[in-house]
Formats: structure tokens, sequence, C-alpha cells
């Protein structure tokens, strides 16, 4: 089960990076099949692009957040 910090972050990343995946960011996405996961981390996957990173390209904590929960998202 994703933290309650874990699903503000999906919500964040889906809403400006994916909003017609709002739908989804908002059930219980582990229990969701692969392909519709894969869809929600290539959300988290552009907003770790715009918003994980400091100005040397290395990760922030909130890209340690992001990168965890594109990991949790992922196959099992």
């Amino acid at each position: 089960m994703l933290s309650a910090a874990q699903r503000r972050l999906l919500k964040e990343a889906v809403e400006q990076y994916s909003p017609t995946l709002i739908d989804l960011a908002s059930c219980d996405v582990l229990a969701l099949p692969l392909e519709q996961r894969n869809q929600l981390r290539s959300a988290l996957g552009d907003y770790l692009s715009a918003k994980g990173f400091d100005k040397n390209w290395n990760p922030t904590s909130v890209g340690r957040a992001i990168e965890e929960l594109i990991d949790a998202l992922g196959p099992r």
C-alpha cells in the first residue's frame, strides 16, 4: 500500500503531466494491471525530470521519493 505522502506525490505528478490518468491515480494503484501502472510511472518520470534534481543533476529528496514510487509501481 502506498503511503499518504506517495499518494500525494502521485496525484501531483499526474495532475501536472497526465491529467487524463487522474482516475487511475485515485484508486488502489498497486492493484492495477502493469500497463496502467506503467502509464502512471511515465507521468512520474516526467515529474522526476522536472522537479527531482538540483542544478548539478543530483537527485533531491523529492527526486528520491519519486524514484521510490516509480519502483513501487513497477513489475512484481
